[in-house]
């Protein structure tokens, strides 16, 4: 009934939103509720004609974003991060936004160092995520980096890739399997 009242793209987008308002039962402040807005918001019109990702206890299936890529939402340290699925990235990549929401802006850098990405050269300081839950996996100290600039949503790269059972790509849908 919900299906044909909205375009599966609008469900998505309340999903992204319910999600985020109650990760662990706990409602977020307003501060954090609208940098996820201002951060979701330019992403709207891709979710709008894309469906959500199918998920069971151990998989996640992503149908392929009108623009060719994959999106997959994760928890990192307790907050709800939208990724573009990278399997180019050696390392999670987060966006300053992304990195200051998650508590991990004011981090001092492990190390920091230069990337280019599709928006072009960025500075990035190396830093530890606490913790990163996507379905049934659970990572903990997860190596990663914050661009200061040039992108425009967070990479989930191959050091939380590898982690997986298996990343495969069948046509216009990827699965993710976080478990056995």
């Amino acid at each position: 009934m919900l299906s044909q009242l909205a375009s599966p793209g609008l469900i998505a987008a309340a999903a992204l939103l319910l999600g985020y308002l109650n990760v662990a039962g706990e409602e977020p402040g307003q501060k954090n509720l609208r940098a996820f807005a201002a951060q979701a918001a330019p992403l709207l019109p891709q979710l709008q004609s894309h469906p959500l990702p199918q998920t069971t206890r151990h998989v996640i299936k992503i149908a392929k974003s009108p623009d060719g890529l994959f999106y997959v939402t994760a928890n990192v340290n307790g907050v709800q991060v939208l990724f573009l699925v990278d399997t180019g990235a050696n390392l999670v990549v987060l966006t300053p936004q992304d990195a200051e929401r998650a508590g991990v802006s004011n981090q001092i850098a492990l190390e920091t160092g230069s990337i280019d990405t599709a928006g072009g050269a960025s500075t990035i300081e190396h830093v530890k995520l606490s913790r990163v839950n996507i379905n049934s996996l659970d990572a903990a100290d997860i190596d990663a980096a914050v661009a200061h600039s040039g992108l425009k949503v967070s990479l989930l790269g191959q050091n939380m890739l590898s982690k997986m059972r298996a990343v495969t790509i069948n046509g216009d849908e990827m699965s993710l399997q976080t478990g056995s």
